[in-house]
């Protein structure tokens, strides 16, 4: 029985304090605490959704659930997804989970089992009613960590770090774990992170640099052996003579592909980087982070200060034309209010900009080509054929070589290493380092065609998919293919895209309520495409929400094919990979109806 004895006493008190024992008896909470009393006192918190809930034993529910975000208490292999208990119904103190809901949890960990139990007194509770939980959790003090300890090789014991989401200390002369990332290289093979860096170990064939590391104060550390091997040392060689000399970043060394570009961008004052003293150079950047690093690189007019800086009603109005998810008082409001009254950005076609989603690489090209007005300062060659939207802007960066040798697709999502490359390649004018080409890219984006000689369809997709695509050879048949789309409320954890079978009258029915719906302007509804091509009429619309729905029909004379996507509209370079895969349809002529 995983109930903790508080909860189960409650529940004793309650059948006593009732004559008839065959009533049903209520779970009696006694005195309510106060939220900051729940923070303190319960062993886990975190904010999650309810992905199934089903018996375990007579008495017990078991709640399966996907964390999304975690305060206090849980170890890192249940930040992705965890288990709690609740007693079976209310009157045992249990609480009434469901399914597909999304709540804030306050669990308490039992000692032995190490299993989180949820109880009706626990203040758990749907998150759309935990603001102010969440005002509280989110404050800028470190978060809460169990107090338990770990015990390590030389005899000493290290505790959680509150600064570091609760992970352990390191122990004395522990390396720092690397990420299990893999590089290609030119010849084919792979590399993987390595170094008190965690940087990528050199491609073989490559040069290393052995230029000895120069210390602050003058010391200096070999970077190679005799022989031209690269030394990983157990901790920065200049870590305890001031770190290395000129490295604004103790997590940027002299090596780093990027360092020209971060040293570049911390000297002009452009980035700060983080508290600790790191930039995290290989960390993913996201479009509120990406705009206000930008910004922090133009030139404001005493207008623009005043209207975004300075909190003046013309924002708040309506003025600037805001976006849905951008609010007065977020860190980034400003930033976000000077790049959409200047054009640089343009936001989503249901309002919102999306602060939080990661930005790829034609997303990024597009905001620096509208910032620094390079399409008119480029001689761009003539489009022939369909052309995508994001064409021109990367040819803008090309002319100027600020495409990063380590971009390999058009939606890849940049780093901030690489974010600080592009920007220091355009302001500096260092036209001088390798750079990608838009054909190169191009390249990579070539085709694979999907074709079973089980369905009569046949079309095209990214050959760089070509072992994500998955189909099931049942007569309705279903094909899931693309990155994987995560975080998402809707879509879960899977393939970004579909293409399926469905019924060509269904499909024409569900045409006209969507034709109704884009009339509707609080429906957030786009038709994206209505046209006729190949002898099929394809029609594609967009529906915004919290992943970026986007979905379509190609409807042939004998056939219908529904295809959408998660997370998709979010992204333009996956949204023209979906149109294309709608053009690209066609039914196989070896076939003249559906299976049975």
């Amino acid at each position: 029985m995983r109930i903790p004895l508080f909860f189960l006493s409650l529940f004793i008190v309650g059948l006593l304090s009732f004559n008839a024992p065959e009533q049903a008896h209520a779970c009696s909470c006694a005195m309510p605490r106060s939220t900051q009393e729940s923070i303190d006192t319960t062993d886990v918190i975190f904010s999650g959704t309810v992905e199934d809930v089903r018996m375990s034993g007579e008495w017990e529910f078991e709640v399966s659930m996907t964390v999304d975000e975690d305060w206090k208490g849980l170890e890192t292999s249940e930040r992705g997804e965890l288990t709690v208990y609740t007693a079976k119904d209310s009157a045992a103190c249990g609480y009434a989970f469901e399914e597909g809901e999304e709540y804030l949890v306050y669990g308490y960990r039992d000692e032995e089992s190490g299993e989180v139990s949820v109880g009706l007194c626990s203040a758990t509770k749907p998150l759309d009613q935990a603001e102010e939980d969440l005002a509280l959790l989110s404050d800028d003090e470190p978060r809460a960590c169990t107090m338990d300890a770990k015990a390590c090789p030389d005899g000493s014991y290290v505790g959680r770090d509150p600064e570091n989401d609760c992970a352990w200390h390191r122990c004395p002369g522990e390396v720092q774990a690397c990420t299990k990332e893999l590089k290609i290289c030119p010849d084919g093979t792979g590399v993987g992170r390595t170094g008190p860096h965690c940087a990528f170990a050199p491609c073989p064939g490559a040069e290393p640099n052995c230029a000895p590391y120069v210390c602050a104060n003058g010391k200096t550390h070999p970077r190679c052996s005799e022989d031209g091997t690269v030394i990983n040392y157990f901790a920065p060689p200049c870590h305890t003579d001031g770190g290395e000399e000129g490295a604004p970043f103790e997590d940027v060394q002299s090596t780093h592909a990027n360092a020209d570009a971060i040293f570049y961008v911390k000297a002009e004052g452009i980035v700060e980087g983080y508290a600790d003293g790191t930039f995290k150079a290989d960390a993913a950047i996201n479009r509120a982070e990406f705009v206000k690093i930008l910004v922090g690189t133009m030139e404001l007019s005493s207008a623009e200060s005043s209207a975004c800086f300075d909190f003046s009603p013309a924002f708040e109005t309506g003025a600037m034309d805001p976006f849905l998810d951008v609010s007065l008082g977020e860190w980034f409001s400003p930033y976000v209010c000077v790049a959409r009254s200047r054009h640089v950005i343009g936001g989503y076609p249901d309002g919102s900009f999306r602060p939080a989603a990661s930005i790829n690489f034609v997303e990024a090209a597009k905001i620096l080509s509208n910032a620094y007005g390079l399409l008119a300062a480029t001689t761009i060659p003539a489009c022939e054929g369909d052309c995508p939207w994001y064409r021109d802007h990367v040819i803008a960066l090309e002319a100027r070589a600020a495409i990063p040798t380590s971009i390999e697709s058009f939606d890849q999502k940049i780093t901030r290493g690489e974010m600080a490359e592009m920007i220091y390649r355009l302001k500096a004018n260092n036209n001088d380092k390798p750079s990608k080409t838009y054909e190169e890219l191009a390249a990579g984006n070539e085709t694979a065609v999907f074709r079973n000689d089980e369905f009569p369809v046949t079309f095209s997709y990214p050959a760089r998919w070509s072992d994500e695509v998955t189909s099931d050879s049942s007569a309705t048949w279903y094909v899931n293919l693309g990155p994987t789309c995560r975080g998402c409320a809707e879509g879960g954890d899977t393939e970004t895209m579909y293409v399926r079978a469905t019924d060509r009258n269904d499909a024409l029915d569900r045409i006209a309520d969507i034709r109704k719906q884009s009339q509707d302007p609080m429906m957030f509804t786009t038709i994206e495409h209505d046209v006729n091509a190949g002898g099929n009429r394809v029609f594609v619309w967009s529906s915004g929400g919290i992943c970026g729905f986007r979905q379509g029909y190609v409807i042939g004379e004998r056939f219908a094919v529904a295809l959408g996507g998660f997370c998709v509209d979010d992204d333009p370079a996956l949204s023209a990979a979906l149109d294309a895969i709608a053009l690209s349809i066609r039914e196989n002529p070896t076939f003249f109806v559906w299976r049975d």
